[in-house]
């Protein structure tokens, strides 16, 4: 893997010395045909340009033109980021770190679109189209088949469907926020321009501390439609999607890896059309009462930057922080740090992980939640007598697919709390529900859960003695024989 870093000259002050292993070229911007030569066998490219003098199309085509995926292009405005050494070496450190992270798209991930800003040069010319991602399903990950919908009920485009218990993606009407693709609960929706890894790699190189001067430095989450946030010392942007796609997981995290503070800006805020301000509000609130309970300082996180943040925390290595379960990790890397932590119990919507319970006397133990729960946080233990229903807080993501798939839900049968328990989280698999199993007379089979067995008979009504007697007495292969 080889990265190319090409910088445009006219964006670099000129008393800045030029960062190593780049390659400045004069008036870039204006000449985007020569990155292909300067590129030279370069798979992974990283580009400094002058924000509004260029066209993005223009750029992408001739990184295609070069054999590069011009999504997994790295674009920093050299004329935002601030005008000092320190500075430009710390973004230069994670762009190449989050292009080098960059394992490729597909035609089905390129969505074409035109600028809503042009350059000077397309005020005469014409806008080029430009690529977008868009995200693609993993179908070896995706548990539609089970009756997964988690994605296809967030999606505000209503760009996903089900058909042939497969999830259907229409790229036409997709307007990239990301939600789908950190709601779903197994990583099967993949943005490939803003993956979990990519995301990792550039907040460590942000965070690097031999990397650029001796700092308190903060991560600052804003939308890629928006107006990218104006500079304040200490802040680095890490731009996504849109900010309505950031959970809990990705905002602490950054603590955890050397950052002072987290910010989330708003979509209103950025100038993102979007508009998910609600699902910013409840995830930056959702930390603030977590770090509280903590007895960490709430003022780590916020919907706004300050010019004075905390010293960071202790760095502490994370598996996988920014993956679907990724933040019970964090927190329980948080909880490390206080004895009183397995007392920590907070019910709010924006909670990453859930709690589920059942009703012993509603539920017929028929396992339809566990055959739908997407990340096993829902089991079943079956022996020749008994079944078991077992949960694991630490896999649940609150994702609702149980509650919407239980045939008893209006009887109340069972009930999903989005809510970080940290008893629950250290306790692990527990057992929700334990129930006889009605036996075969004849060979000895189960034939189902005993309660299953009662809802049923009680559904056929009177008159209905013979066929109450052979469906409780006589498993489906012994009836038939």
């Amino acid at each position: 893997m080889t990265t190319a870093i090409l910088l445009c000259r006219d964006g670099l002050d000129e008393t800045l010395a030029e960062p190593c292993e780049t390659i400045i070229i004069d008036h870039l911007c204006r000449h985007p045909d020569r990155i292909g030569s300067a590129i030279a066998g370069g798979d992974r490219l990283v580009l400094g340009l002058c924000e509004g003098e260029y066209s993005l199309g223009a750029v992408q085509a001739e990184v295609r033109r070069a054999g590069v995926d011009p999504l997994g292009v790295e674009l920093i405005h050299l004329t935002t980021i601030g005008q000092s050494a320190a500075p430009l070496d710390v973004v230069l450190n994670a762009r190449i770190a989050r292009a080098e992270a960059f394992a490729g798209s597909s035609p089905v991930n390129a969505k074409i679109s035109f600028p809503r800003k042009v350059s000077r040069r397309e005020l005469f010319s014409g806008p080029d189209h430009e690529y977008r991602a868009a995200p693609s399903i993993d179908v070896a990950l995706c548990a539609a088949d089970s009756g997964c919908r988690a994605c296809v009920d967030v999606c505000p485009q209503e760009a996903l469907t089900v058909q042939d218990r497969q999830v259907s993606f229409d790229r036409s009407v997709c307007e990239p926020c990301g939600l789908c693709v950190t709601t779903c609960p197994t990583g099967a929706t993949v943005d490939p321009a803003t993956t979990t890894s990519q995301l990792e790699a550039e907040i460590a190189g942000l965070l690097d501390p031999s990397v650029g001067r001796a700092e308190t430095r903060s991560i600052v989450f804003t939308c890629a439609r928006g107006n990218a946030p104006e500079a304040i010392p200490g802040w680095y942007a890490v731009t996504v999607p849109c900010s309505g796609m950031v959970r809990p997981g990705w905002i602490l995290a950054p603590l955890l890896m050397g950052a002072g503070a987290v910010a989330v800006l708003p979509c209103s805020e950025s100038g993102c059309e979007l508009g998910h301000d609600a699902r910013v509000d409840d995830a930056v609130e959702f930390c603030r009462l977590l770090l509280s309970s903590f007895d960490e300082s709430s003022e780590r996180v916020m919907t706004t930057r300050t010019s004075v943040v905390p010293k960071p925390l202790p760095r502490v290595a994370l598996t996988d922080p920014f993956g679907p379960i990724g933040a019970v990790g964090v927190m329980q890397a948080l909880a490390a740090r206080h004895e009183e932590a397995r007392n920590l119990l907070i019910d709010h919507q924006g909670a990453p992980t859930g709690i589920v319970q059942l009703n012993p006397v509603t539920c017929t133990a028929c396992t339809r939640c566990v055959q739908t729960c997407p990340t096993g946080a829902l089991g079943s233990a079956n022996a020749a007598e008994h079944v078991t229903i077992t949960f694991d807080a630490n896999l649940c993501t609150a994702c609702e697919q149980c509650t919407q798939a239980c045939p008893e839900l209006s009887r109340r049968a069972i009930s999903l709390r989005s809510t970080t328990d940290m008893g629950a989280l250290l306790n692990g698999r527990i057992a929700l529900l334990e129930s006889d199993t009605i036996l075969c007379d004849s060979c000895g089979k189960p034939i189902a859960p005993a309660p299953l067995m009662e809802r049923i008979t009680k559904m056929l009504g009177p008159g209905q003695d013979a066929v109450r007697a052979m469906i409780t007495s006589r498993c489906v292969s012994c009836r038939s024989g």
